[in-house]
């Protein structure tokens, strides 16, 4: 809800910084715009189930990049445990999102 363009006190707590190093992630209170202005909620179960997909494709954007800059053996493991870990986190979350649409729940907005 909007003040005179001012943002309220509920807009500003509704918002989540959290910091991976540099990069910054923003996550909102789980309220998308409707095409008439309205919001509409999404669960939040359906709001984690899509942070969990893009947690798990950072994690293997990160394995990818790691394994091209590493220097030895060590790194190898860790990196291709990492990539295993976000494939199945995905393959996980992805089957979850379509039980979730096929009940109805999943939102377009998520």
């Amino acid at each position: 809800m909007k003040l005179l363009g001012i943002l309220t006190i509920t807009d500003t707590l509704a918002r989540i910084l959290i910091s991976f190093g540099s990069d910054a992630v923003i996550l909102t209170d789980q309220r998308h715009p409707t095409p008439f202005g309205e919001f509409q909620s999404v669960k939040p179960c359906d709001h984690n189930l899509r942070q969990a997909i893009l947690m798990a494709e950072r994690m293997i954007k990160l394995a990818d990049d790691g394994d091209d800059d590493r220097e030895d053996t060590g790194c190898g493991i860790l990196y291709g445990m990492l990539r295993d870990s976000g494939y199945k986190i995905k393959q996980l979350a992805e089957a979850e999102k379509l039980k979730h649409i096929a009940k109805g729940w999943w939102k377009k907005s998520c």
